[in-house]
């Protein structure tokens, strides 16, 4: 899917923000968004509502499909978060340890 030795420059570096959105002209579904740190080597799904509109409206990001989102989590060894606050919570639970 993507070259192994472009590993953490897939999508230019850093932090950067993807989404799915699988919609047909016949069929309309729900986007998903998505928070993805390269340096960390992590996605997070974005569900809250404010953060989901705001990303719609003012950020710009790649494209994705489902089994590409998976194989960056299960090839390509990506650490999944399935929220923001999960994200935030591991975080904080990671510091408090050490």
């Amino acid at each position: 899917m993507f070259r192994m030795e472009r590993r953490g420059k897939w999508f230019g570096g850093g932090i950067n923000f993807l989404y799915v959105d699988e919609s047909t002209h016949r069929e309309k579904k729900e986007q998903e968004y998505y928070i993805i740190n390269e340096q960390e080597f992590q996605i997070i799904r974005v569900r809250d509502e404010q953060q989901i509109r705001m990303m719609h409206n003012c950020l710009y990001g790649a494209q994705m499909k489902h089994h590409e989102i998976e194989w960056l989590i299960n090839k390509g060894e990506f650490e999944y978060f399935d929220s923001v606050d999960e994200y935030i919570t591991k975080k904080q639970e990671f510091y408090d340890s050490v």
